[in-house]
C-alpha cells in the first residue's frame, strides 16, 4: 500500500520508539534523481520516496515491502545512542586531529544500545547512515516492485500537478 511519505515515517517513529535495536537506513537516489530512504528492520523494509519540486517542496511517497534473506546490511544498526562526556571529548579530539573518528571510538559507539528517539538524552550520536547508488536491488524482489511503484505514482503526480500550471 503507498502511503505519504510522512505516514510511513510516523510509523517507522512508532515502531524504533517500542523497540530500538537492529535497525538500518540506507540513503540514495534513483535514476531521476529523487530522493530514497530505506528503513530496514528485521524481515521488514520500508521505503520512501522523494521528487523535490524546490528547496521548500517536494512529494513523498512510502511503503512497506518484505526484506530479503540477510539480516540487515554489513554495518553498525541505526541508533540514537547516548554518549558519555568522555567519549564525546575522544570524538571531539579525534575530528580535530584526524578529520574522521577512529574505529576504536566507531567500535565503542556500536556497542552501546539505541534509545528510543524521544526519551531525553544530554550528550547523543544519531546514524550511521549507510549511503549506496542502488541498494533497492539488493533486498528483495518486493522491493524491487515497491520501487516502481512509488516511481510510477510520483510520475502520476507530477505530471498532474503539472497540468494545473503548478510550474508555469
Amino acid at each position: 500500500m503507498i502511503q505519504d511519505g510522512s505516514e510511513v515515517l510516523g510509523e517507522v517513529f512508532r515502531r524504533y520508539n517500542k523497540d530500538p535495536l537492529g535497525w538500518y537506513i540506507t540513503l540514495s537516489s534513483d535514476k531521476k534523481n529523487r530522493s530514497v530512504v530505506l528503513i530496514q528492520k528485521d524481515k521488514k523494509v520500508w521505503q520512501i520516496k522523494t521528487h523535490h519540486i524546490t528547496p521548500y517542496r517536494n512529494i513523498s511517497l512510502g511503503g512497506k515491502a518484505k526484506a530479503g534473506d540477510d539480516a540487515g546490511p554489513p554495518m553498525m544498526s541505526f541508533g540514537w545512542r547516548s554518549l558519555s562526556p568522555d567519549l564525546f571529548k575522544k570524538i571531539q579530539s579525534d575530528m580535530r586531529r584526524r578529520g574522521e573518528v577512529s574505529t576504536e571510538i566507531l567500535d565503542e559507539i556500536a556497542n552501546i544500545d539505541p534509545k528510543p528517539l524521544d526519551e531525553s538524552i544530554k550528550e547523543v550520536v544519531g546514524g550511521p547512515f549507510n549511503i549506496m547508488s542502488n541498494p533497492v536491488s539488493s533486498i528483495s524482489k518486493g522491493q524491487e516492485k515497491l520501487d516502481k511503484k512509488l516511481g510510477l505514482e510520483l510520475d502520476r503526480l507530477i505530471l498532474k500537478q503539472e497540468g494545473s500550471g503548478m510550474y508555469g
